[in-house]
């Protein structure tokens, strides 16, 4: 499997505290189920990274890992490998309206154009990622540099 690691974490009731995990070597079915866990709220994100080396487990452009933040039909994409940082899915005719997908701690929103409202649409990008790496070629993802 390309992916190395899958990382998630846990808010507490309060959606203040939380704590990180992460699964080594994980099975097709633990991404899956990671993924239909997701929330919003006590369980935001999920990143799936393709490196085991946690030095390199950063979300600052240098990383290759592919996040998923939301639930509750409302699911962020975003890939950053193949020369990208954070290219997310996109659907144009959708428009700007913003969009809360994470709705613990900090928060998270992006635009409509930018929301999955499918699970099975995630989790086929995901399974994508996690045998193959890149993005699924069978999606639309922003354009650009």
């Amino acid at each position: 499997m390309y992916v190395k690691c899958l990382d998630w974490v846990i808010y507490a009731p309060t959606g203040w505290d939380w704590k990180s995990h992460k699964l080594w070597q994980p099975a097709w079915d633990d991404i899956d189920c990671a993924i239909r866990r997701l929330d919003r709220f006590q369980y935001p994100f999920v990143w799936l990274w393709g490196t085991e080396d946690e030095s390199k487990h950063a979300l600052d452009g240098t990383a290759e890992v592919l996040q998923i933040v939301g639930g509750e039909g409302v699911w962020w994409l975003a890939g950053s490998f193949e020369e990208r940082f954070q290219r997310r899915i996109d659907y144009p005719e959708r428009g700007e309206r913003e969009v809360q997908v994470w709705t613990s701690d900090q928060g998270f929103a992006d635009a409509e154009r930018h929301i999955c409202r499918d699970i099975e649409v995630v989790v086929h990008a995901a399974r994508y990622y996690a045998e193959h790496g890149g993005f699924d070629p069978t999606l639309r993802w922003e354009e650009g540099p």
